[in-house]
C-alpha cells in the first residue's frame, strides 16, 4: 500500500494509539514533513508501555531484530519497535513567544512529565524582541512548573 500524508494520519487515528507514547520515524516522518510524497509503510518507535500493549492487543508479525530490539508489523501496515523511543531527544524553541500562547499550548500537549524533563535538562528556548512579553512568558511557565526556575534559556 502507498501512504501519503493524509493516509498516514487516517491510519494512525484508526489505531487510536496514545500520541504521547509513540513517534513517527523513517519514511512516514518524511512524508508528514512534506519531504517525500509517499511511503510504503508507517514506522513508529514506541514507549515500552505501548510496545507491550501492542503485542497483547494485535496479532503482530515479527519482522526483524535491530541491535537486540525486535521490530514488529501490525496488519503489514505499521512497523513498530521500542528501539529509538528513549534515545530521541529534542529541544523546544519559540522564536517569537510573546506572552506564551503558542508555547503554553505546546507544553500542555506534550504532557507535564515531558515538560518537566525538558525544563530539567534546559531544553526550552524562548526569544522575543519585546523583552517585557518574554519575561511574562518565562514567568507564566515557571509559575506553572514552580520548582524548575532558571531552566529556560
Amino acid at each position: 500500500m502507498i501512504f501519503n500524508k493524509e493516509n498516514i494520519l487516517k491510519t494512525l487515528n484508526k489505531y487510536n494509539f496514545d500520541s504521547q507514547n509513540y513517534i513517527v520515524i523513517s519514511g512516514a516522518a518524511l512524508v508528514l514533513q512534506n519531504v517525500k510524497e509517499y511511503t510504503s509503510d508507517i514506522d513508529i518507535t514506541v514507549s515500552n508501555e505501548l510496545y507491550n500493549q501492542l503485542l497483547k492487543k494485535y496479532s503482530c508479525t515479527f519482522e526483524k531484530e535491530i541491535e537486540n530490539y525486535n521490530v514488529w508489523f501490525i496488519d503489514n501496515i505499521i512497523n513498530f519497535s521500542n528501539h529509538y523511543y528513549e534515545k530521541i531527544e529534542y529541544n523546544i524553541c519559540d522564536v517569537a513567544c510573546g506572552t506564551g500562547n503558542l508555547i503554553l499550548a505546546v507544553l500542555k500537549n506534550i504532557g507535564e512529565a515531558e515538560v518537566i524533563n525538558l525544563l530539567t535538562n534546559n531544553k526550552i528556548y524562548l526569544y522575543d524582541n519585546d523583552k517585557i512579553a518574554l519575561k511574562i512568558c518565562e514567568t507564566i511557565i515557571l509559575t506553572k512548573y514552580k520548582k524548575y526556575k532558571n531552566s529556560i534559556k
